[in-house]
């Protein structure tokens, strides 16, 4: 049974920040009065140019600042931060989300007792806490991923259950997890990089759970807008690369031609929306990695233990669900206790 409540750092919690001042403080603050006081925060600055962290004010002992020379991404910054701990569990935490007071507590119980290697928080709105910001990141076959019950009434959150992977901006993961696959995929840059870490963490044995009672507030898309062109060029190309690297063989050559058809349709929406130059580059350029992607895919059907049948149970098949971007949260398996 890991000590919740002892003198030895239980988690290394990291927040890759970028130009988020207006929110930073409230994620701080959350952090200090967290009910578990064992925890290092390795903040990872990737805009000290704009006096963000200048304006938090003093910070105690559990609290590193790395100021970075440039935009380093999500992916990669967390990676930095979490190569400074060695904590056995390392946590994600975006500067735009203000954690409950008994956080940290909650979402670390979640994942000793279920035995799970990753684990995500109940994310509500922090403009209207009546609203679910999302309840874990469900995957569809066809590659399309989506944060559960957005903007879904926060009174129907599902209980504490199976996901498909956590979102990233307020998760967990089991330090040992976390390193035999690398870390996050720094290619991504940022969007999609939790569930390409969670598809990879699947394919190797593991299960995510989504934590009901570990709460965060959370503001989203804080440092870039979500219709723009960088979240369309990232979230486009992040979308293709996550699907061709990770799926299994008899998967792939499956689900591959609705997955062809669905970005022809996102092709076609975009148009429609005046976003078509950006979707067309990042599309090519998602399949321009196949070099690469083939190199990954070697890699990972050495290290994979979990075919095609396996992660197709763990995928939502209904489109229904797609459509309404409804959480796929399932029944703990038997062995795992919320």
């Amino acid at each position: 049974m890991v000590e919740l409540k002892g003198k030895t750092p239980l988690a290394d919690i990291i927040i890759v920040n970028y130009r988020s001042a207006d929110y930073l403080k409230a994620c701080v603050v959350g952090l200090q009065a967290q009910t578990v006081p064992n925890f290092r925060v390795f903040l990872v600055d990737n805009s000290p140019e704009n006096g963000d962290v200048d304006r938090l004010g003093p910070l105690d002992d559990r609290f590193t600042v790395l100021p970075q020379s440039g935009n380093t991404g999500f992916a990669r910054g967390s990676n930095i931060g979490a190569a400074q701990g060695s904590a056995p569990f390392v946590v994600m935490l975006n500067p735009d989300a203000a954690p409950a007071t008994d956080w940290l507590e909650s979402l670390l119980a979640c994942i000793v007792e279920t035995g799970a290697g990753m684990a995500g928080s109940t994310q509500l709105m922090a403009t209207d806490p009546s609203r679910l910001d999302g309840a874990g990141d469900a995957y569809s076959p066809i590659g399309v991923a989506w944060r559960g019950g957005f903007e879904r009434p926060a009174k129907n959150v599902p209980e504490t259950g199976s996901c498909f992977s956590p979102c990233a901006a307020a998760s967990i993961y089991r330090r040992e997890v976390f390193d035999a696959v690398g870390g996050f995929d720094e290619r991504f840059f940022c969007y999609m990089e939790d569930v390409d870490i969670g598809y990879r963490i699947r394919l190797r044995g593991g299960f995510g759970v989504q934590c009901r009672r570990s709460i965060v507030h959370h503001v989203g898309s804080a440092s870039s807008a979500p219709t723009s062109p960088f979240v369309i060029y990232h979230g486009t190309r992040n979308r293709i690369w996550t699907f061709l690297k990770n799926t299994p063989p008899l998967l792939l050559i499956a689900m591959l031609p609705a997955h062809v058809l669905i970005n022809l349709a996102f092709l076609v929406r975009s148009f429609v929306h005046r976003r078509f130059r950006t979707t067309w580059k990042a599309t090519l350029d998602g399949v321009g990695g196949w070099g690469w992607i083939m190199r990954e895919r070697r890699e990972l059907a050495r290290t994979r233990t979990v075919g095609s049948l396996g992660i197709a149970r763990s995928l939502t098949w209904s489109p229904l669900v797609l459509l309404r971007r409804a959480p796929d949260i399932r029944p703990l398996e038997t062995g795992q206790t919320e």
